[in-house]
C-alpha cells in the first residue's frame, strides 16, 4: 500500500512523497521501479518448469535481462 499526501500550495498541487523520480531515490516512481527490478531479478534465477531438464534456452530470458 502506498500513502501519498496531496497538498494545495498557492496554485500548485504538491505530492509528498514526490511522484516523480528524484536524486535521493525516494519518489514513488523510484519505489515502484525498485520493486519491479527486485521481482525481475528473482524471476531470472528461477528455472522454468516447462523447459527440457530445467535448461533455460528460451528467448524469454534474453528479453527479461534487457
Amino acid at each position: 500500500m502506498f500513502d501519498i499526501k496531496v497538498d494545495l500550495r498557492d496554485r500548485d498541487v504538491v505530492f509528498d512523497p514526490s511522484i516523480k523520480s528524484n536524486n535521493k531515490k525516494t519518489g514513488i516512481r523510484d519505489l515502484v521501479q525498485g520493486i519491479m527490478d527486485d521481482f525481475i531479478s528473482i524471476a531470472i534465477q528461477i528455472n522454468r518448469l516447462d523447459s527440457a531438464a530445467g535448461n533455460i534456452a528460451g528467448d524469454f530470458l534474453v528479453e527479461i535481462k534487457d
